[in-house]
């Protein structure tokens, strides 16, 4: 979360260092810190502060559901609202419309068998909880567990029954795509797979239209914004850094823009800051390639796939890129084999 810019004194400007600390700049006196000193801050700042500190003693009783207290670098407290996707400095035990604060966006939740393994390892069935969110369908450890343990991008898949002696599973279903990976889930009961087949292919069909603006990108089948997995729950990634991305579509001008980069398992996901519990977007990479761009910018590369939208990235150094594209092309060649 930034800090926003109505609680900054008068001649302070907030920044970020190219590993994601955030620090402040006084242009009155030239100087540079970590953090805001307590006499400067407004008093309905400091107010809050006090507040939030004696909630997180326990004075405060439990926060609503999907609702977490953070903190920032110069010690204020704020609150992660995970069920709009947004951040505010207002305690929502404070505001008394808690049912409507507490709205849970989630579709359908609940236990399935998942089947794991890849090309390279051998088949596996384990049981996760999962959350379907819009065209996301997130799975879990468990119902207690924050962790994401992955994603699936649901745009251009195919819900259909799987046999008992396909899978060896009663109650099974499969989410195919064509030239990607075909993912094998079992139910509980027959009525438990009939629901989530039919939710799964209305959420598929409602958003069958292909391409959607949003924020400073656009929407296409590989591609989902505002995913909400913190980029802190992403634990061992394959890669991570920042890079720049270019932005903008047919409809807005191309520009260039600092992101985060995770990449984890067949995900390539990318944040405004490491510490932020949205990302921006989450990239299938099943198909794609990396490869130095021909008379580009230094240290850039292409992510492309045919038929599919075209990323361009500008890495810190060479060998920061040369890393990039090793990691990202390894994957790719896993993939192909899950198909």
């Amino acid at each position: 979360m930034s800090h926003s810019d109505e609680h900054l004194p008068s001649g302070w400007e907030r920044g970020v260092t190219s590993n994601g600390r955030t620090f402040y700049v006084d242009h009155t006196t030239r100087t540079t810190h970590w953090s805001i000193p307590e006499h400067l801050l407004p008093e309905d700042v400091k107010t809050a502060r006090r507040k939030a500190a004696a909630i997180a003693l326990g004075d405060g009783g439990p926060l609503p559901y999907g609702w977490e207290q953070a903190q920032l670098e110069d010690g204020e407290f704020y609150y992660v609202d995970h069920n709009r996707r947004r951040n505010t400095f207002t305690d929502p035990r404070t505001v008394k419309d808690i049912q409507n604060i507490t709205a849970v966006p989630v579709i359908l939740k609940g236990y399935l068998q998942k089947q794991g393994g890849t090309g390279l390892k051998p088949k596996n069935w384990k049981r996760r909880f999962f959350v379907l969110r819009g065209r996301v369908l997130y799975y879990y450890p468990d119902e207690h567990t924050p962790e994401v343990k992955g994603v699936l991008i649901l745009a251009g898949y195919t819900i259909n029954p799987a046999s008992e002696g396909e899978i060896n599973m009663k109650y099974g279903f499969q989410a195919r795509r064509p030239g990607a990976r075909t993912y094998f889930f079992a139910a509980g009961d027959e009525e438990d797979r009939a629901l989530w087949m039919k939710t799964l292919n209305n959420t598929i069909l409602e958003d069958s239209t292909g391409v959607k603006t949003i924020g400073d990108d656009v929407m296409q089948d590989e591609v989902t914004h505002n995913v909400n997995v913190p980029a802190e729950s992403i634990r061992n990634p394959d890669h991570s850094g920042y890079m720049q991305k270019q932005g903008g579509s047919g409809f807005t001008p191309k520009n260039w823009r600092r992101r985060y980069f995770i990449m984890k398992g067949n995900t390539l996901y990318y944040y405004k800051l490491p510490v932020d519990q949205v990302a921006l977007g989450a990239v299938a990479l099943q198909g794609y390639r990396a490869e130095p761009t021909t008379g580009g910018k230094p240290f850039q590369f292409t992510l492309s796939k045919p038929g599919a939208r075209q990323f361009l990235l500008i890495a810190d150094s060479d060998s920061e890129m040369q890393q990039w594209i090793s990691h990202l092309n390894n994957r790719a060649v896993q993939l192909n084999l899950e198909c």
